[in-house]
This record gives structure tokens, C-alpha cells and sequence, in this order.
């Protein structure tokens, strides 16, 4: 059962809810009477005995698909989350048991009289809604969807049909987009616009699958609809949020950040990103803006308004480079953001031995670097090479919670960003892990998967160097477009192991192992 007013998950029977502390009212199982015995034939009962209430609670039900997934996704019962690396149930079609909520009990108990007194639906419907409750619960989202909309035919003005052909259209857009199949996704979401404009589930994932396919000007649309129709979801204020920061307009982009605060003021990722915002605004009127075919470039107009032009050349030229490595250039333009020393610590609030930042923006302390042009170019390079894995994969960069995006390893991105860089060391690299390897001591990769901010120097600079050795084995052994095809099979939100076997027909174990052995051989 659900608290109707926290959606914290409660035990059956529990009396008062421990986290809002909302009284609990008692509640009988959502159950269906069986129909009054009656010496003549009544049109509220169906063919063969099944009575039409029945039907109706089952589709009362099934209309709450949506709702329970919602409520299994807002409450605190995701550990399954945290454990997998997986988002919570958002598009799931949650078992029967799951929604007998105290609110989704009460809707099909008060639905249960109204339908014995309502006028007989047409059998054929009846049959078409039975058939498509089970493709639900089975997770056949196309085939009830078929079903619903054949039961539509016969009963076109019934809302209940309406309402479960919303969810079943919902649950099988989040699959989709839980597949990584964001065409597929706005396809279904947009193949019934009367039904599925009018559910804000729905339109969130619309503007979350036009985020993913980098179509930024179509996803804005569908998201100021989700917020509409559904005010507490905060993920739509902060796809909005990230729409328009990307877009520059920082002022907009830091409302829609408030608002999602306002809803979860707890939430210590949100509460940073609108700080950062914050202080960016106050930078904003102190910088100008260059805009080239692929690039926007924005620097300071005292402090940068020569070495700006040096930096655009230079992206030009990794455009060229990495796109002809990777056989990939991105269709979106990339920022970009030149500051002062002072401003980058300001803003990015990154550890001193963090020299740029690629967060959606590469972000490049400019000073000193006039007098050490290939130091710049080999940072330009090493965040642009971020900036396209993050297109290739479809990588979710806002920390936006619950929404599905691929996870791909910090080593595979450090270490690609390295490789694609100009003068990598590979051999020295390579050269300083071999006492390591021999010792067994190198950091697991599966410790280096996550972010490196919290390393000191040292840490940190092991980890660039076991990201840098592991992905030249993987190009030396495999070649640069299994790399890539590593990065594809990400995208699709396949796991590190099952991409690992798809790119490089080895476990992500063997990998590592046959990695270390690599390092040691070639020194003997």
C-alpha cells in the first residue's frame, strides 16, 4: 500500500505513515462483488457471467499503471536504483498487488457501484479491455494498446478506455526510451495526440526522447505541457532547466532549477547546479560571444579578446581530427567558455589540480596559457573529445534523477580524451604502471568508473593513467572502431559487460585481466 499523500511505500495494515505522518484509513482489498442473482437477464452483465463492474475495476486498474509507477518511482523505496545504476520504475507496469493504494483502492471501490448502474457496454468492448489487461500485466504494450484501441471503436466516447490507452501508449514510450529507442519513443508518444497530450507522464518522456536526439526546439513544447499538467515533476522543470542552459539564456535556465528546488528541497544536485547558474549570471555581463559552424565561444571581453580567436582555430582543427579518429562530428554546436583562473574556481568549484571541465560547456581557465600554446590545444582537445563521446552516447548530463540514461565509464571517457589529445604519453604511462601490474596494485576499473573528484593529486593522477593505458591496449588490440562501437553499444543502455562482449567479444573481467598481462609482457 501507498501514503496518498507522500506515495511512501507502507506495509499492508500500517496505520500511520512514518515519513509524513499522515493517519492511514483503513481499507478493504480492491475485490469485486460477485453480481446479485436475478431472475431476468440485466444489461450491466456481460456474456458468459462476467459482469461489466468487473471489467471496469480491472480497468480502473489498469488506468493506474501510470499512477503506481509513479508512486513506486517518488517513493523511498529505490534501492533497487542505487544497487543496479538503473533509474526506478518510472514507465513499469506495476503488478496488480502494487496498486492497491489506499487512493487507487478507493477510485475502483467508488467505480464498482456507478458501474452496476451505468448501461451495459458493448460486449466486444468488454472483450477487447479483459484481453488487453492481461497484455499489461505481461508487459505486451503493443498488443494492449491494439486491443484498447479495437475497444475504442466500439465505446469512442468511454474515458476509462481513454485513460488505460494513455498508460499502456506511457509505459511503452519509457520502455523505449529505457532501450535507448528515443525514435521509437517519440513515435509512440505522438501516434495519438488526443490521448497522449493529455497525460503528463507521457509528455515528459515526449520532451526527455526530443532531448536525447539533441532536437532541443521540439522538446520544449511537450515539457512546458508536462509541467502543466503534472506541477510536481520535477524532472520536466529540469530537462527545461537543461534546455536552456545549453541554450545560454541562464536567467530561465535557473527558474526552471528554482522551481525543481522548490519540489525537492532536499535534493543536493539540484541545489548545486542553480548555485553554479547563480554565479554564472554574475559573470554573464562581463563576457562576449563568438559564434562559429560548430562552436560558441564565450570569453571574457578585458581579459581573453586575443587568445579567443587562437582557441576557435584550434576546435576547428579537433573537429576535423577527432571526427575523422572516431568517424562521428556532432550536429549540435559545442559551448564554450574561457574565464579568467579566478572565475573557472568560482564557478566550477573543481579541485586546484583540475585544469578545464566538460559538463555540457568545456570550461577552460584561459590564463597563462598565451605563452604555452600547445598546452592549451592539448586541453581543447582532450574536453572536446568529451563533448563528442557525450554525443555518441546520449549521456544525460544534468544529474537529473530517475530518468534512464546510458552509463558509461569515467576510464573510457578519460581515457579516450587522452588517447585523441595531442602528445599523449602513452608510453611513459605505460612504462610507470608496469611495477604496479606486477604488484597487482593498480586501482580496479570498476573503482575507476565513477567521477575522480574525489581523488588528491596522486589518486588522480594514477587514474588518468590507467584510463590512458587501458583504452590504448583496447585500440592497439581491437582497433579504434570497436572502441566506438563500444561507445554505441552504451548508448543503447546495454551494460559495461554486455557492451564489453558485443564490442570486444570479451567479459568486462577478461578485459581488465588481459589489460595488466599486456603491461607486464611487454616489459620481459
Amino acid at each position: 500500500m501507498f501514503c496518498p499523500q507522500c506515495w511512501a511505500n507502507l506495509r499492508d495494515g500500517t496505520t500511520r505513515c512514518p515519513k509524513c505522518g499522515r493517519p492511514m484509513d483503513p481499507v478493504r482489498p480492491a475485490s469485486v462483488a460477485p453480481p446479485a442473482e436475478s431472475s431476468s437477464p440485466s444489461r450491466s452483465a456481460s456474456p458468459q457471467g462476467r459482469p461489466t463492474s468487473r471489467v471496469l475495476v480491472g480497468l480502473g486498474i489498469l488506468v493506474l499503471c501510470g499512477v503506481g509507477a509513479r508512486a513506486v518511482n517518488q517513493s523511498q523505496d529505490h534501492v533497487s536504483s542505487q544497487s543496479t545504476g538503473r533509474p526506478a520504475a518510472i514507465y513499469q507496469a506495476a503488478p496488480v498487488q502494487a496498486l492497491t493504494s489506499p487512493s487507487a483502492a478507493a477510485t475502483a471501490m467508488a467505480d464498482e457501484p456507478a458501474a452496476a448502474s451505468a448501461p451495459g457496454r458493448s460486449e466486444n468492448a468488454i472483450e477487447f479491455v479483459e484481453r488487453a489487461m492481461g497484455a499489461y500485466e505481461h508487459r505486451r504494450f503493443q498488443e494492449a494498446i491494439a486491443l484498447l484501441s479495437s475497444a475504442r471503436t466500439f465505446e469512442p466516447a468511454d474515458p476509462e478506455i481513454r485513460r488505460a490507452l494513455a498508460a499502456s501508449y506511457r509505459s511503452l514510450g519509457w520502455e523505449q526510451i529505457e532501450a535507448g529507442r528515443y525514435e521509437d519513443a517519440v513515435a509512440t508518444f505522438q501516434r495519438d495526440p488526443v490521448v497522449s497530450g493529455g497525460d503528463g507522464m507521457s509528455q515528459t518522456g515526449l520532451g526527455y526522447a526530443h532531448v536525447q536526439l539533441r532536437q532541443d526546439d521540439q522538446a520544449v513544447a511537450p515539457l512546458l505541457r508536462a509541467v502543466e499538467l503534472e506541477p510536481g515533476d520535477v524532472r520536466a522543470y529540469l530537462l527545461l532547466g537543461e534546455l536552456h542552459d545549453r541554450r545560454n539564456d541562464l536567467s530561465r535556465a535557473a527558474e526552471f532549477f528554482q522551481r525543481a528546488l522548490t519540489i525537492s528541497p532536499g535534493d543536493a544536485v539540484i541545489r548545486a547546479r542553480l548555485q553554479r547558474l547563480q554565479r554564472e549570471q554574475d559573470q554573464q555581463g562581463l563576457f562576449v560571444r563568438a559564434v562559429t559552424r560548430h562552436f560558441t565561444v564565450q570569453f571574457d571581453g578585458h581579459e581573453n579578446r586575443d587568445l579567443y580567436r587562437t582557441v576557435i582555430e584550434t576546435l576547428e582543427e579537433a573537429y576535423g581530427e577527432v571526427g575523422r579518429a572516431l568517424s562521428f562530428y556532432p550536429d549540435d554546436e559545442v559551448s564554450v567558455v574561457l574565464y579568467t583562473g579566478k572565475q573557472f574556481q568560482d564557478i566550477t568549484r573543481l579541485p586546484g589540480w583540475a585544469g578545464a571541465s566538460y559538463d555540457g560547456k568545456i570550461r577552460v581557465p584561459s590564463v597563462g596559457y598565451e605563452q604555452q600554446p600547445d598546452v592549451l590545444k592539448k586541453i581543447l582537445y582532450h574536453e572536446y573529445v568529451h563533448a563528442v563521446i557525450h554525443s555518441i552516447t546520449r549521456q544525460q548530463l544534468g544529474g537529473i534523477k530517475d530518468l534512464p540514461s546510458p552509463r558509461v565509464p569515467l576510464w573510457l571517457h578519460e581515457g579516450l580524451a587522452q588517447y585523441l589529445e595531442t602528445g599523449s604519453e602513452r608510453g611513459a604511462v605505460d612504462e610507470r604502471l608496469r611495477p604496479l601490474a606486477q604488484r597487482q596494485a593498480m586501482i580496479p576499473l570498476t573503482v575507476l568508473e565513477g567521477s575522480f573528484m574525489g581523488l588528491n593529486a596522486a589518486q588522480a593522477s594514477l587514474a588518468y593513467a590507467e584510463s590512458l593505458s587501458v583504452v590504448g591496449y583496447l585500440v592497439d588490440r581491437h582497433g579504434m572502431y570497436r572502441v566506438k562501437r563500444f561507445l554505441e553499444a552504451l548508448s543503447r543502455h546495454q551494460g559495461i559487460e554486455p557492451a564489453c562482449q558485443e564490442a570486444f567479444s570479451l567479459s568486462y573481467d577478461a578485459l581488465q585481466t588481459s589489460w595488466r598481462s599486456s603491461l607486464v609482457e611487454r616489459h620481459q
